[in-house]
C-alpha cells in the first residue's frame, strides 16, 4: 500500500500566504507609488504651462513686436497707396471751370494767401512730355494768380539770396530731389501762395479753398496742407500766408533732420526730407 503525504489545512502553507501577502502589498504600493509620481508631473507641468502662459503673452507683446507690428502696417499701407491707380477724369468737362460756381475771382491785395502759384523742375526745358501741360493749365485756371516757376539755378539762388544760414545743409544733401523738397518750403515762406508738385493738374480754380483764410475765426491759421489717404501729410500740395511762423520754425528744424532713415536715406530719397 502506498501512503500519501498530504498537508494538514491550516498547517505549513500560512508562511506561503503571509510572503504572497506581503508581495501583493509591495505591488500595490510601487503602483500606488508611481500613480502619485505620475499625478505630481502632471501637476507640474500644469503649472509650469501656467507660468509660461503669462509670460508667452508678454513675449508677443514686447516692444520690438509691437514695432515690428507697427512697421508692417505702414508698408502694406503704402504698398497699397503705390499699387491704386489714381482718379482719371477728363479735362474736356472741366474746359469751362476757370470760375467754377461762379466764385469771384477777386485782387491779390485782400487775401492772407497771396495768388501766387509756385512748380519746380530741373528746368523747363527738361520737364517730361506727360508734365508738359501742367503749368499751362494751372495758370489758364488761375488768369489772376502770378505764376512762379523754380528751377534747380533758381532754388539755389533763393537759398543763397535770403537763407545763408541754410545754404550747406542744402548742398549736403546727396539727391536733388531732396533739394527740391526743402526748397519748396523756402519759397513759399517767402512769397507766401500755393505750391504744387508737377503731377498734379488742376480742374478748376482754387480760390474757393485758399480764400476761407480770409473767413472770420480763421486768422490764427497760417497754412493749407494736404492730408495724404493713407498715412500722414504731403508736402505735394500746400499753401501758406508769407513769412508763416510754422514754416519758419519748421525750416529751421530741416538741419537737425539731414537724415531721417538712419542710413537708408540712398535708397528712398523720397521720404529724407522732413515734413
Amino acid at each position: 500500500a502506498i501512503k500519501v503525504m498530504c498537508p494538514a489545512p491550516n498547517s505549513g502553507n500560512d508562511s506561503s500566504k503571509e510572503e504572497r501577502s506581503a508581495f501583493l502589498s509591495r505591488q500595490n504600493y510601487n503602483v500606488g507609488l508611481d500613480d502619485n509620481e505620475t499625478t505630481s508631473h502632471a501637476i507640474a507641468a500644469a503649472s509650469t504651462s501656467i507660468r509660461q502662459s503669462p509670460d508667452r503673452r508678454k513675449r508677443l507683446l514686447s516692444a520690438s513686436n509691437v514695432a515690428y507690428l507697427a512697421g508692417l502696417f505702414v508698408l502694406i499701407s503704402k504698398t497699397k497707396s503705390r499699387c491704386t491707380p489714381p482718379k482719371s477724369f477728363n479735362l474736356d468737362e472741366y474746359a469751362n471751370s476757370t470760375n467754377s460756381n461762379n466764385y469771384p475771382l477777386s485782387s491779390n491785395s485782400t487775401h492772407r494767401i497771396p495768388k501766387i502759384i509756385h512748380q519746380s523742375y530741373k528746368s523747363l526745358s527738361t520737364l517730361p512730355p506727360l508734365w508738359s501741360a501742367t503749368p499751362s493749365r494751372w495758370q489758364t485756371l488761375h488768369p489772376s494768380y502770378e505764376y512762379k516757376f523754380w528751377s534747380d539755378d533758381d532754388n539755389r539762388r533763393l537759398i543763397q539770396n535770403h537763407y545763408p544760414w541754410f545754404l550747406p545743409t542744402y548742398d549736403a544733401y546727396p539727391a536733388p530731389i531732396q533739394r527740391a523738397d526743402a526748397a519748396r518750403y523756402f519759397a513759399v515762406l517767402h512769397h507766401g501762395g500755393i505750391y504744387a508738385d508737377m503731377d498734379i493738374m488742376p480742374i478748376r480754380n482754387v480760390d474757393p479753398l485758399l480764400e476761407k483764410m480770409d473767413l472770420s475765426g480763421n486768422e490764427h491759421k497760417e497754412m493749407i496742407v494736404a492730408e495724404t489717404y493713407n498715412l500722414g501729410l504731403t508736402n505735394a500740395l500746400f499753401a501758406s500766408v508769407p513769412n508763416s511762423t510754422i514754416l519758419h520754425r519748421f525750416v529751421r528744424e530741416l538741419p537737425s533732420h539731414t537724415r531721417p532713415l538712419h542710413g537708408f536715406e540712398m535708397f528712398v530719397p523720397h521720404f529724407a526730407v522732413l515734413l
